[in-house]
């Protein structure tokens, strides 16, 4: 019996990847407005993400370093947290901020298809700002430009 529980946990313990892609990147659509965002793989579990959104109000760009894990135990769901900072303009005024945010989502890669659907919550602090907290929550459609290359079984590329 201890064989098999060592195996199964031994099994779940090195099939779990966290992104299956690279570089993905799309649009995205939050209470706070619409954007553009690009996911770029550092490491394993690591990855930077640029937001560019844009409403009536402000535009604003964000960069954040962000940690993925896999969430069921399936190469296609994970969840992610990460932090950055912010920098934003307001359109209707001359003036400008500065800040950072903090994201907690989940994404799913499409089965067959190069497609990933996020979806997060974002608060964003403005330093020095009267209105200096805002909550945004986003859902997101990137397609994937660079997928990750299989590993095989016994090395072999």
């Amino acid at each position: 019996m201890h064989r098999i529980l060592f195996l199964f946990f031994t099994f779940l313990i090195t099939q779990t990847h966290a992104q299956r892609y690279v570089t993905a990147g799309g649009v995205r659509f939050s209470n706070e407005g619409f954007g553009l965002t690009v996911q770029q793989k550092l490491f394993d579990h690591t990855s930077i993400e640029g937001i560019g959104q844009i409403n009536f109000n402000e535009a604003s760009f964000t960069a954040m370093i962000e940690h993925h894990n896999n969430i069921l135990f399936t190469k296609s769901f994970n969840v992610y947290a990460g932090i950055g900072p912010s920098i934003g303009t307001y359109l209707l005024s001359d003036s400008s901020y500065v800040g950072f945010n903090i994201i907690l989502g989940a994404e799913y890669k499409v089965l067959l298809l190069p497609i990933l659907i996020s979806a997060d919550i974002k608060p964003a602090f403005k330093l020095q700002e009267e209105d200096w907290f805002h909550m945004s929550l986003g859902l997101s459609f990137r397609y994937v430009f660079i997928k990750e290359k299989r590993k095989r079984l016994f090395g072999r590329d």
